[in-house]
């Protein structure tokens, strides 16, 4: 980009209704991980289900604290984007930053930010769910259309993202 970080502008953008929003779901996704866990911790054996092949049958094992290590990597990520939409002056941006553009730009990765946000925490429920199920009823494997439909989800907010950058140029 022909922009230097040093010459963006720097904008305080409020909260917003909808970054509010997408933050209680994606704390309730994350909640929900908790629960589910906690819920079936006294069941689950010390060994979890924590892989599958290609073709969504189960071919790996790792203790039971795995899963616990998950939901904190789930919590690291969403923290870390939460401070990173705060400086949204230094991120890399498809267009060039401009005084006329600035606030348009920073609010629309902030949107970005919170979408990805949920979407992740919606994809470790899911691999926290699916470890349990997998683990307690022997036999079942992955659920390939609802991991492709989540991917699919966060492959298309890239490609918003990206359109809506260059819209609001």
């Amino acid at each position: 980009m022909n922009d230097s970080i040093r010459n963006r502008p720097v904008i305080a953008l409020p909260a917003t209704r909808a970054g509010r929003l997408l933050d209680l779901a994606t704390v309730l996704a994350g909640g929900t991980s908790v629960a589910i866990l906690a819920s079936s911790w006294a069941v689950l054996p010390e060994l979890v289900v924590s892989h599958f092949d290609a073709s969504g049958q189960v071919n790996g094992t790792l203790p039971r604290l795995f899963l616990w290590a998950l939901i904190g990597f789930n919590i690291f990520i969403v923290t870390m984007l939460s401070v990173v939409s705060r400086f949204q002056h230094y991120l890399n941006f498809a267009v060039t930053i401009t005084a006329e553009n600035a606030e348009r730009q920073y609010k629309l990765i902030n949107l970005f930010i919170h979408l990805l946000s949920l979407e992740l925490s919606l994809i470790f429920l899911f691999i926290i769910h699916t470890c349990i199920t997998a683990t307690l009823n022997p036999g079942q494997g992955l659920n390939s259309p609802i991991l492709l439909t989540l991917v699919g989800l966060q492959t298309g907010t890239i490609i918003w993202y990206m359109q809506q950058s260059f819209k609001l140029k």
